[in-house]
């Protein structure tokens, strides 16, 4: 048995190809310690993977680990992200012989980047990776989502640049009438109808008076504790449920209203407001989250307030 205390395991550790065949079978073969796999986190492995943006020799890569018997002692969230991923082959570090006791202590110094540690060169990096990620999360019909730090550079400055640009114009800030669940919904309806969205978001961000409920909502959305509750966010699962879900929806209806020439009476918290702006797009994104939400569900409000 070695003396891993002595042994350089750097020098052990060694590249190895994997194809999705082997990455199922060492799935299957993994120690009985295994943690239950959190679909979440995989699916964020997945992503990096179609993006094309897996480095496999960074150096601050854990390998995959193996015992002497050849048990798999941890990268299971990894490889079950790369089987579902569209690759047919990936390279892994690979450190075998490693004795299976040691499983508690891997990953005991496992702390991710944040995203503004990951893309610290990005002005406002904070407020527009809050942006782009509810907007994402809304496109894709799932509340929960969250980037890999590795792919918000990606979202802000390729995928929704134009809608982050146009926004950070409009709202520079992050008072609170200009964070993530106030803002995401111009940057959603610009992609429709940009008139429209700089019109409104112009509206909003000054408090012209359009309208008692419009302008009401900008209030609200303006009080230390709004109506929606404190925390902006709930973890479920490994995964984000955003409590900011009511006032984006709130203000879809209101301007769901508005670009109907209606009167606004009041400000829902329902999905009808989505589901207009989403037809008109032609994108499926309130089919997806209907999908998602399957059945009609308490409101996050209710959900934070019970503590569920």
């Amino acid at each position: 048995m070695k003396n891993w205390k002595e042994e350089n395991w750097l020098a052990l550790v060694k590249m190895e190809k994997f194809t999705r065949t082997r990455a199922l079978k060492d799935l299957a073969n993994g120690t009985v310690h295994d943690r239950p796999l959190n679909a979440r986190r995989k699916n964020k492995w997945t992503e990096i993977f179609d993006s094309g943006k897996y480095w496999p020799g960074c150096p601050t890569q854990a390998p995959i680990i193996y015992s002497p018997d050849n048990k798999r002692l941890n990268g299971q969230t990894r490889l079950a992200g790369f089987a579902n991923s569209t690759l047919s082959s990936v390279m892994f570090p690979v450190l075998r012989g490693v004795p299976e006791e040691a499983y508690r202590l891997l990953d005991m110094d496992g702390w991710g980047r944040s995203p503004k540690d990951a893309n610290f060169d990005l002005i406002n990096v904070n407020r527009d990776a809050a942006r782009v990620n509810w907007l994402h999360a809304l496109l894709i019909g799932d509340r929960f989502y969250f980037s890999p730090a590795i792919l918000l550079r990606e979202k802000i400055e390729n995928t929704y640049h134009e809608e982050v640009d146009w926004v950070g114009k409009i709202m520079p800030n992050t008072a609170r009438h200009e964070r993530a669940p106030y803002a995401v919904p111009f940057m959603y309806i610009y992609r429709y109808d940009q008139e429209f969205a700089s019109r409104m978001a112009k509206v909003w961000v000054l408090g012209s008076p359009l309208s008692r409920v419009l302008v009401k909502l900008r209030d609200q959305a303006q009080q230390p504790t709004r109506q929606w509750g404190e925390h902006s966010v709930v973890m479920r699962g490994g995964g984000r449920l955003y409590t900011h879900e009511e006032p984006t929806f709130s203000l879809f209806n209101a301007l769901a209203e508005v670009h109907q020439e209606r009167q606004i009476k009041t400000a829902s918290i329902s999905d009808k407001g989505f589901q207009y702006w989403s037809h008109l797009l032609k994108d499926g994104a309130w089919k997806r989250y209907r999908d998602q939400v399957a059945a009609p569900k308490k409101s996050v409000r209710e959900k934070v307030e019970k503590g569920a």
